[in-house]
């Protein structure tokens, strides 16, 4: 697995995306960490759901903005 950190001052995860799919195609999963829930769409859309991992942080600020996060995973996931 290669873990993707979002560290201050680096562009957007979503920025990387024709790395990251050259990682997954060489076989590997991805723990990619965003700072913004905006960047999962994306993600989701762009890469193999299989061995896709998404940290959001910061955390998100309720219960229900969790829920919406977990519908757009499910909506968005693939092959």
């Amino acid at each position: 697995m290669i873990q993707w950190t979002h560290v201050k001052g680096q562009s957007s995860p979503v920025e990387y995306i024709p790395i990251l799919k050259r990682i997954q195609q060489a076989g590997k999963a991805i723990l990619v960490r965003v700072n913004h829930i905006q960047d999962i769409e994306p993600l989701m859309k762009e890469l193999s759901s299989r061995g896709l991992y998404i940290y959001v942080e910061p955390t998100l600020s309720s219960r229900q903005q969790a829920k919406e996060v977990v519908k757009w995973v499910e909506k968005w996931t693939h092959d």
